[in-house]
């Protein structure tokens, strides 16, 4: 139970960290936006977290690499395409 709250914290902190520089990239070019339109996109995160899930990326048994790979790529690729 620990390794899976460990995993999701995570994946949590890496998808806002990723978020964040990507945001800090913007405001450099174009100017500080209005920071309300950035907070929208935090609810995104549980979406990559339940769809993590769904796929069994937080299973006690870790998958070989190539699964993992394969799995998290295809759960990013579909939240992108909902989104």
């Amino acid at each position: 139970m620990l390794m899976v709250f460990v995993l999701v914290l995570t994946d949590v902190f890496s998808l806002a960290a990723s978020g964040l520089i990507a945001s800090l990239l913007n405001w450099s070019i174009q100017g500080v936006q209005q920071v309300t339109s950035y907070i929208a996109v935090i609810p995104f995160i549980s979406l990559f977290i339940l769809a993590f899930a769904a796929l069994g990326l937080y299973s006690g048994v870790s998958p070989s690499p190539p699964d993992e790979l394969r799995k998290s790529t295809f759960a990013c690729i579909l939240i992108s395409l909902c989104i």
